[in-house]
């Protein structure tokens, strides 16, 4: 097991998930941060304000975070660092209880598959 830490000088927040995406570790973190970790060295980066619950990678290689808040976000790789593309779902908007994302997956015919803290479970078209 490796030692991992982020650069120097920088406090890492506690990991809630993580993913293997383009041959690198992303984690998520506490704070809503996501990292990029290239061997044992992690780079956040911002996109979400509350904890990151989850992620997944849909067929085309696209990586999906999901938070506390309701929010699924895409990321890509620019100059080697890792970021926020834009909001792809909202469940905030339809689902007033805890719309906080637990699980994010795909069907066969490329659908996006999402649970939520209130035992919701919304299946949506497309990026």
């Amino acid at each position: 097991m490796a030692n991992m830490s982020l650069l120097p000088g920088k406090k890492i927040d506690p990991m809630l998930s993580a993913v293997c995406w383009n041959e690198k570790y992303v984690t998520g973190g506490l704070s809503g941060s996501v990292y990029l970790w290239n061997g044992n060295t992690a780079t956040p980066s911002q996109g979400h304000k509350k904890k990151v619950d989850c992620f997944a990678v849909d067929s085309s290689g696209n990586l999906f975070s999901g938070d506390a808040e309701g929010r699924i976000l895409s990321w890509k790789l620019t100059g080697g660092k890792i970021v926020c593309d834009k909001e792809v779902f909202n469940a905030s908007q339809i689902d007033k209880l805890d719309p906080g994302i637990l699980s994010i997956d795909f069907s066969p015919n490329k659908k996006m598959l999402i649970c939520t803290n209130s035992s919701s479970i919304y299946e949506i078209s497309g990026k």
